[in-house]
């Protein structure tokens, strides 16, 4: 009878050192200092943190690459030039449409907006590069 009954302790025992454990593990997991839902928020911020940089450096080679064409290139200098702060060259005539206005039908075909000569003051001269 006394060996059914240390069986009966060292089952319960076992059984409660195990209950134990598992409710220590899943404290762990749950309330711990590096718990495993954080590391999952950790985790995701991480990707979301390098999705970031790899469009970070993408956009940088393209800036790079536009340096090296503006240092090296003087077409592009010219294009870029020409495009973006409204340069003509001598006898040219600027025309900007109204990218705002809807087409209108005119006869059998459609006309895409109204063409005006920019103002005399927006308009800059361009002689080249040298």
């Amino acid at each position: 009878m006394m060996q059914s009954d240390v069986r009966s302790f060292f089952g319960w025992l076992a059984t409660a050192f195990f209950g134990f454990c598992v409710l220590y593990m899943a404290y762990g997991l749950t309330r711990g200092d590096s718990n495993y839902f954080e590391c999952l928020a950790l985790r995701n911020e991480k990707s979301a943190l390098q999705a970031k940089l790899d469009d970070l450096q993408r956009k940088q080679a393209v800036l790079s690459d536009q340096i090296k064409l503006l240092q090296t290139d003087s077409t592009y200098l010219e294009k870029i030039i020409r495009q973006r702060l409204n340069y003509v060259r001598e006898g040219e005539v600027l025309y900007i449409f109204d990218e705002n206005e809807q087409p209108r039908q005119k006869g059998l075909g459609f006309q895409t907006g109204t063409a005006d000569t920019v103002r005399s003051k927006n308009i800059k001269t361009f002689r080249g590069i040298k």
